[in-house]
Parts: C-alpha cells; structure tokens; sequence
C-alpha cells in the first residue's frame, strides 16, 4: 500500500516541478478536437453526420479534468492505482472458430446482455451493439473494459468483449499464439456478430417494417486499437462492422521504435506481466522451442516491448525484423505519401481515431505524424480524428476525485460517438 501510494504521489508531482520531461516530445502546431472531412469525400458524408451527432461538450476534455494530474503520466497511472472493479457485469462466454486460418483454433467472446428490474437479461435490437478489443493483457476483466461494458448496459446496449488468444486462461490448441498483427481473429467475430444481427434485422423488417439493422460498433483500446485500426484498413468495403473507435492505439507503430519516452517508466511493467505471467507461464515451452538459445536469452532479458518483440514476437512467427513485424500490424505500415496512402486509404467505414497528443506510451507521431486534417480527405474520405491536449494513455482522468468518474470521459466518448453514428445511419436511411 505504500509503495502505491508512493508511485501515484510521484506521477502526479514528478514533471510540475521539472517540465518538460526528459524525452517528452508534445506537438505544438497540432490543435486539438474533432478532425473529419467536412465536404465529403467521394460523396461520403457519413463523418460529418456523425460529428453533427455527436455533441461537442461530451468530447472536449479540459476544465472537469483532474488538475493534480499534470503529466500524462499522471492522467495514465493514476486511474490504475485509484480506481476499483466494483460489482463484475454477468458474462456470456461463446467460442468462436477462425475459418480463415488456424483452422483448429478458437477465441472465447464475452457477452454482456443489459438486465431488466426483475433481473432478466435482454438485447435490444434497436441500440447500438459493441465488440470490445482489449489492451495487451487485459480481458473481461479488465478494468477499463469492465467500466466501458458497465455504460453499455446502463444504456441497454449489447457489449460482446473479443478475448485475445491464450489470455484469460482460454486454449491455444496449436502453435498460433496472440500477436498485434493478427487481424483474423476480430474477422471472424465481427462476421459472426454481423450475422446475428442480419437475422435479427431480418425479422424486424419483415414484422415492423424497420429500414435498417441496428450498428456494429468496434471499441479497441492500447492494443487492442491498434488490432482494429489494422483490421480496418486491410478489411476494406468488406468490413463487417459499420463503425469503429480506436483508444491510445496506433496507425504507424514504427514510430515507437524512436520513441523513448515509453521505454523509461510503463514498458518494463508491460514487460514484466507479458513475459512472466502470458508468455513464459502459459506457453514457454512453444516460446523455447522456436526462439532458440541467443533469442530465448534476450527475451528473458528484455525491459521494452520493442527488445520483447525483437526477441521473441517477430522471431516466433516468423516476421524478418521487429520494423516488419510493426509495418504489418500496422493500419499505416505501408504507407509511402499522401499519393501512395497504402491500406489505409481502403477504409470505408468510420473509423475515429482517440488519442490523447501527451500520450506517454504511444507516441502521436504514430497517430498524427501526418496532418489529420489531411489524413481525412484520403482515401474514401472515412477516417476521423479525436485529439486532445492531454489525457495520457487510456487515462483521461476526471474532477478532484477522480474515482468518482472512474474512465467516464474516454469511454462515454466511445458510448456517444456510437450513439451518433446510429443517428447518422438512421437519417442517412431516411434519405
């Protein structure tokens, strides 16, 4: 308990009195707020509709935010030591097979259904309906997920939590462990959640005459953002959900190869749980058997996701180098200019990327080393941009108090911004 309350006192105080920190590197010329393209690119007015829905005051993070957290440092730890699980929401565990590869494997679902007063459980048709991708280690019983499902329910939404493979103590039956570029896996749920929902819609047309099925909205946060900015990208107009927003997670992780400021405090304890408690406990004999003796040795070694990876992620399976390994789970790993966009310019869903610009983990160069404002007039005109001044990573902490609010701004955020997008496709039907 000390030792806690020792490291919050230091990530809310370190930096007020030595500022800038070592290795901070925050942009000055990139404002903050809500970039998408206002003309339409394509025709595509869909961004706009939605920014027309989505009400300002529920985006903008200043003056209810904790002023005793001045770093984002602060903003990311301090709801991590503070803030308490509280009553679980009741989940549903379903298995899903991988048909497109790994055909052998399956992935467990989470789903939260919202409760009645006589304690019946429902879904509601005709709300938003959420898949959830969590961090690097997290689950349905994580904390920020278990408050972003709690908001769901609370406004009679549907929210089914994808479980990343081997984690939660969930069966990987093969050699095909989790890793950041596999976008399979969300494939595959997105399809089977879209054919549920197809069948429901279906019906309701046929008995209530409704225009449209209700919205699949993706939600990925840290890791799990990066997973569904990439699944995105490379799904096209096939994409199986009709939108997404994507947390602290990246669209150019090669930009976190020169980014030190993730390496000097967060990455070592990253590090320490991946290695020790997913890797090694789980799955060591697999890991020793295809890294080899020099690998295994660095590996254990390691005190930065980007040495981890280097060692073991991008060895294991079977990716050149740890840049090849972050070009391909990356939305924006190919991308060469503005004329030679790469996949990201394949977009063709709404896709808003949140991100805080004092993020001490991801670097906003990996999400904003490009103008956004001329990243949303690319490709199909899709992409749009939530930036704010600070807010740290996954963090965005609130009030004097800030267990009172728990992750309330970030993830009522995602909660509004899918709220928005079902008025937008409703008004869209309408026309």
């Amino acid at each position: 308990e000390t030792r806690v309350w020792g490291l919050t006192i230091w990530l809310s105080f370190d930096g007020s009195f030595r500022f800038p920190h070592d290795g901070m590197d925050i942009p000055l010329h990139i404002q903050e707020g809500l970039y998408f393209s206002k003309q339409g690119v394509k025709g595509n007015d869909l961004p706009a509709r939605i920014a027309h829905f989505w009400s300002e005051e529920t985006r903008v993070y200043g003056s209810d935010a904790t002023k005793w957290t001045p770093t984002g440092d602060s903003r990311t730890g301090i709801p991590f030591l503070l803030n308490t699980l509280g009553e679980m929401p009741h989940f549903v565990r379903v298995w899903v097979g991988n048909p497109q590869k790994d055909g052998d494997e399956v992935f467990g679902l989470g789903i939260a259904f919202p409760r009645r007063n006589d304690g019946t459980y429902f879904h509601s048709p005709s709300k938003p309906l959420y898949i959830v991708l969590h961090g690097l280690t997290g689950g349905t019983h994580e904390l920020l997920i278990v408050d972003f499902v709690k908001r769901c329910l609370a406004e009679g939404s549907t929210a089914i939590v994808m479980i990343a493979r081997g984690l939660m103590d969930t069966p990987v039956m093969g050699w095909d462990m989790f890793h950041g570029a596999r976008v399979s896996d969300i494939a595959a749920a997105a399809g089977v959640v879209k054919n549920a929902v197809s069948k429901v819609y279906q019906q309701r047309q046929h008995e209530q005459g409704v225009k449209r099925a209700q919205p699949v909205v993706g939600v990925g946060y840290s890791m799990g953002g990066i997973v569904l900015n990439n699944y995105v990208a490379r799904s096209g107009t096939s994409c199986d959900l009709d939108a997404a927003i994507s947390v602290s997670g990246g669209l150019d992780m090669k930009e976190q190869m020169s980014f030190p400021r993730g390496r000097r405090l967060w990455e070592p304890l990253l590090v320490e749980r991946l290695r020790d408690e997913v890797i090694l406990g789980k799955f060591g004999n697999r890991a020793k058997a295809r890294l080899g003796h020099a690998n295994m040795l660095a590996f254990q070694r390691a005190a930065s996701i980007q040495a981890l990876d280097a060692h073991s992620t991008a060895v294991y399976n079977g990716y050149r180098n740890v840049k090849h390994y972050y070009s391909e789970m990356s939305a924006m790993g190919d991308f060469e200019s503005i004329e030679s966009v790469g996949r990201i310019g394949n977009v063709s869903i709404p896709l808003c990327i949140f991100h805080a610009l004092d993020d001490p983990l991801i670097t906003w160069r990996a999400v904003a080393k490009i103008p956004p404002d001329v990243m949303v007039e690319t490709g199909h005109g899709s992409l749009m941009f939530l930036l704010t001044k600070s807010g740290g990573h996954v963090g965005w902490p609130l009030g004097w108090n800030p267990t009172k609010e728990a992750w309330a701004f970030m993830n009522n955020a995602g909660i509004h911004f899918g709220n928005a997008v079902q008025l937008a496709l409703e008004e869209k039907a309408k026309n």
